[in-house]
């Protein structure tokens, strides 16, 4: 079957219930999901331009996209009322690798928008319950493509994860007390061209995981920081997929293991490490992915579960939502890692 790159979200409430957004064309779609009787559709809007991302806090919902005449809205949905929030007051150029993260009060929009030539900016929206500040977090370089960001929202700042450029990894961290960002902190710099990322915090502790050119041939790579204030120090590193044409490499812990899975060739695979990236099993091919439509879904919950860091994983496709890729490997073909792609770093 089929791997879809739409984007879809799905969040479990305060209420237990499950909710799922989905993308179509120019419309964006709410399902409220029951075990017991058929979900729930509701048309939000039909004016999406490309981006949109969503948060939830206790039992509302709030949908960020840009519309077509370039605005940013906000819509919060809360039980059967809807508002509708305009942002902006003039329309922007289409804005990409759109986030939208909210705790407490406080509201965090970050978003990458062109330049002249091959730059782009990345841009902050902040507002602290009374009113909006905008922050310029720094200037990037793409040649090809822009690669996604990360921004990981921890008790006292928020981090954000980003390419400088198609070769280098940095990280910067706003801190919620002050308002400001800090400098900039090289992660990762050489000559390999990269692709894709993603990352969690666990135990201060980053997960880091990325694609990199190896041979001409593209390599899923792992990455582990100690996170001391703004001082990261790597202690481990780790080719984890054989040499091929993996994307989409997900960053999961989930009841005190790491896992990371991938896609290649429309199936997930995936390697487990019960000692937090000290050392890794061999590669799993979950078989029922073949058999199957399936997307990359962004994950939301509200009651967060310390055993659990999860912000995205493949999964089948509604009315059967299943996470796929990690868990319980019995239904899963284990394949060796070929030794040309074997590198470990350790302090």
């Amino acid at each position: 079957m089929s791997f879809f790159t739409d984007k879809w979200i799905v969040g479990e409430m305060k209420s237990n219930e499950l909710v799922l957004l989905r993308k179509s064309k120019g419309n964006i779609f709410l399902e409220r999901l029951s075990q017991n009787k058929k979900g729930n559709k509701e048309h939000l809007t039909a004016e999406v331009l490309e981006e949109y991302d969503a948060a939830i806090l206790s039992d509302k919902i709030y949908v960020l996209y840009q519309n077509v005449e370039g605005h940013l809205i906000l819509i919060v949905v809360n039980g059967n009322k809807k508002e509708e929030i305009q942002l902006t007051h003039t329309g922007l150029s289409e804005v990409f690798n759109l986030c939208l993260e909210i705790k407490d009060k406080f509201i965090h929009i970050l978003y990458a928008i062109r330049g002249e030539g091959n730059k782009y900016y990345i841009k902050h929206h902040f507002y602290d319950g009374s009113k909006w500040e905008e922050f310029l977090v720094d200037e990037i370089s793409v040649k090809k493509v822009i690669n996604q960001m990360k921004a990981i929202l921890m008790k006292e700042r928020l981090l954000l994860i980003y390419y400088n450029d198609d070769y280098n990894i940095s990280i910067k961290s706003f801190n919620l007390d002050n308002l400001t960002w800090s400098n900039s902190f090289n992660l990762i710099s050489n000559s390999n061209e990269k692709l894709f990322l993603d990352g969690i915090v666990v135990n201060n502790n980053l997960h880091l995981a990325f694609c990199e050119y190896v041979d001409e041939n593209l390599v899923v790579k792992y990455l582990r920081y100690e996170c001391q204030d703004e001082n990261y120090i790597k202690t481990a590193e780790e080719f984890i997929s054989n040499e091929g044409s993996p994307s989409h490499p997900t960053v999961i812990y989930y009841k005190n293991d790491l896992w990371i899975t991938w896609l290649e060739l429309d199936k997930v695979f995936s390697r487990l490490s019960k000692d937090m990236g000290n050392s890794w099993t061999q590669i799993y091919m979950w078989n029922e992915t073949k058999k199957i439509d399936f997307i990359r879904y962004k994950y939301l919950a509200v009651e967060k579960d310390e055993n659990v860091c999860l912000n995205y994983s493949f999964g089948s496709i509604y009315p059967e939502i299943r996470f796929l890729g990690f868990g319980s490997t019995r239904s899963a073909v284990e394949i060796p890692v070929k030794k040309k792609t074997t590198m470990r770093f350790r302090l």
